[in-house]
């Protein structure tokens, strides 16, 4: 199945030094969000069919795209491309990520994306919640309209993500993703 990755940008202002910090310079604990987020998404899916949503990028934002020989879109482009491509015929599986909510590895993805041909829409899940670290779904799912009311649960540890919503979560996120580098060094 061929697989397109989007990532959602965050929209959330945040300060640094009494400016506004550029969307695609967000670090936490020494980690730009954006740019391991777009690791992930290349273990999923070739540089040309990860897309990076955002209205309007920023500078640090543009430098990584270009670094990583990714593409820029806005969201509604994007939803509009895979409709044409499912109209078209193409049988696809979507990966959306989120920006603020970075996932361990690829590895906690790839089950949700098996789960496809039974599955038109797979969301991660902790318990009987879904939470914000990724979302998968059928390419013909943009064609003709989002369906919602069938996803299906993909359960993923605590572990395996961390949500940087508001600055109180900073220091939880920092230790999750130096607790990963740690991990993947070893492994």
């Amino acid at each position: 199945m061929n697989i397109w990755v989007g990532i959602e940008i965050t929209r959330q202002m945040r300060l640094e030094g009494g400016a506004l910090a550029p969307v695609g310079g967000l670090t936490v604990g020494g980690v730009n969000l954006l740019a391991h987020q777009i690791g992930i998404a290349k273990q999923l899916a070739p540089s040309e069919q990860v897309c990076v949503l955002t209205p309007q990028a920023d500078e640090p934002m543009l430098e990584l795209i270009a670094q990583h020989e990714i593409r820029e879109l806005a969201p509604f482009d994007f939803i509009a491309m895979l409709a044409e491509r499912a109209a078209a015929g193409e049988q696809a599986g979507v990966v959306l990520l989120r920006q603020i909510v970075p996932i361990r590895a690829a590895a906690v993805v790839q089950p949700a994306i098996d789960m496809l041909a039974a599955h038109p829409v797979v969301l991660s899940a902790v318990g009987d919640e879904p939470c914000m670290a990724f979302e998968v779904r059928r390419g013909d799912q943009f064609s003709g309209g989002l369906s919602f009311g069938i996803e299906h649960m993909q359960q993923i540890s605590p572990d395996d993500f961390a949500e940087y919503i508001k600055a109180t979560d900073e220091p939880a996120v920092a230790a999750k993703l130096a607790a990963w580098q740690v991990q993947s060094r070893t492994s």
